[in-house]
């Protein structure tokens, strides 16, 4: 993952090693969650009045799709 500014800060979605990173200035937040040592789903949201807002939504949504994920081997 690469950083778009504000650092990356790792956590869970449902047990699922993940990570997130977000640009302040532009209101962007990309949250990653690990499928394997070689893959990832990313959700980014763009354009929002805030990182934070962002990256609340981009919390949701993963909480979302990470159930239809393949389990870590």
């Amino acid at each position: 993952m690469r950083d778009y500014g504000d650092g990356i800060e790792t956590s869970e979605i449902n047990r699922r090693p993940a990570a997130s990173t977000q640009n302040s200035k532009l209101g962007d937040c990309n949250f990653a969650m690990e499928i394997d040592d070689l893959s990832r789903v990313d959700v980014t949201i763009t354009g929002e009045d805030s990182s934070q807002a962002a990256c609340e939504a981009a919390e949701v949504i993963a909480g979302m799709v990470e159930p239809r994920l393949p389990e870590i081997p």
